[in-house]
């Protein structure tokens, strides 16, 4: 095989036809060979301009199926510091589509030189970005399937090499995990063996209270890690750590009538581990929630001293006291004889002046206070 400078190959079987098919990019363009025979090493041109992507420079090739449909994706990085994303159009078939000239809209200010796998088997696949400078960016697949890639570390396993880095994934040693091989401008490949972990006990804590407490989560790991948390209702005792250790996660009471939720983020040599933790609500919020959106008070304004309370029929709601106060917090009346006709209850107002005051509802779900406005009618 004979190109221009800066040859990247990538391998294949795109027919699934037991011969394989090599992607070769080089300074000006990808060019597509196919084996000659099964274990054959000797390989022929098919396509000396595949995809028509000779306006590329310093094309990189790289096959993954991170969307895992059964098709091959193809990303190809190049010098403009963007990743075109490729498809297969059907099974065994030579034939891809474009599906973004900006894959996860990656920008690089120089090359950008691609490499996916699921490097920690975890399920979420993991994009390694080599650049003209010799580092290794590190991305990971937000979810199963996804298209959509995130920044984890500018810095993967701290590795740099001289110039041009260009990452690949190997079991090298046949250990079942995947390796990574780095190539570089000046020639040679560092190799960096996959036996480093980073695993959480608990992906998800379900709370089942909204009141405060805290929960231990171990961790197993021979690196050091870090914990990132933002938030205001949670924190964690020790936000770094070395080999297997316990973090303790304490966490507020939820005062409010909504479940919350958050993700916490433990990172170490570029392996990311999250923990999500799910707080219920407060169940008295709640019911002061379902009180004041199931009962009705009617007419507000009032002229007549003539009020209604009314309750949603299919809610089981019982109302025990009604109080009235003057808007400056004293006591008004307490109405004890009232009229009920089944969800309906007729509050009489005669003895108040025009004013406004605070209804206050006292319930088997809990109290309620609503302002009340009553005047005189012309």
């Amino acid at each position: 095989m004979i190109v221009n400078q800066n040859c990247a190959p990538a391998v294949a079987d795109f027919e699934n036809d037991g011969l394989l098919d090599i992607l070769l990019g080089s300074e000006t363009k990808l060019v597509h060979y196919v084996q000659d025979s099964a274990c054959s090493p000797y390989f022929t041109i098919a396509d000396d301009d595949f995809l028509g992507l000779n306006y590329l420079v310093n094309s990189s090739p790289s096959f993954t199926d991170f969307n895992e449909n059964g098709l091959i994706d193809l990303l190809i990085g190049n010098d403009g510091g963007s990743i075109l994303y490729y498809e297969q159009s059907q099974p065994n078939t030579n034939s891809f589509i474009l599906k973004s000239s900006s894959f996860s809209n990656i920008s690089m200010e120089n090359c950008c030189y691609p490499a996916c796998a699921d490097f920690d088997n975890d399920g979420l696949y993991d994009l390694l970005i080599g650049d003209l400078y010799g580092f290794t960016h590190y991305y990971r697949q937000i979810e199963e399937g996804s298209e959509d890639f995130e920044l984890i570390s500018d810095y993967f396993l701290n590795i740099h090499v001289v110039g041009r880095a260009r990452p690949a994934f190997a079991d090298i040693n046949g250990d079942g995990l995947l390796d990574v091989l780095v190539g570089c401008s000046q020639g040679g490949v560092n190799l960096y063996l996959n036996n480093i972990y980073l695993e959480v006990t608990q992906n998800v804590i379900n709370l089942t209270s909204s009141s405060a407490g805290s929960i231990n989560v171990a961790i197993l790991s021979n690196i050091q890690w870090n914990v990132y948390e933002n938030i205001s209702w949670i924190e964690v005792d020790n936000i770094s750590g070395q080999n297997n250790d316990n973090i303790s996660i304490n966490y507020q009471s939820n005062l409010s009538s909504h479940p919350r939720s958050y993700t916490m983020l433990i990172e170490g040599s570029g392996i990311l581990r999250k923990v999500t933790i799910n707080q219920p609500g407060n169940a008295s919020s709640i019911n002061k929630y379902l009180l004041t959106d199931r009962v009705s008070i009617f007419p507000n304004p009032c002229s007549e001293r003539m009020i209604y309370i009314q309750t949603e029929r299919d809610q089981e709601i019982e109302i025990h006291n009604i109080r009235i106060y003057f808007s400056n917090g004293a006591k008004a009346m307490s109405i004890d004889n009232n009229v009920r006709h089944g969800n309906l209850i007729e509050v009489d107002l005669e003895e108040l002046i025009q004013g406004v005051y605070l209804l206050k509802l006292e319930s088997n779900v809990g109290d309620f206070v609503k302002k009340l406005i009553i005047f005189d009618s012309q």
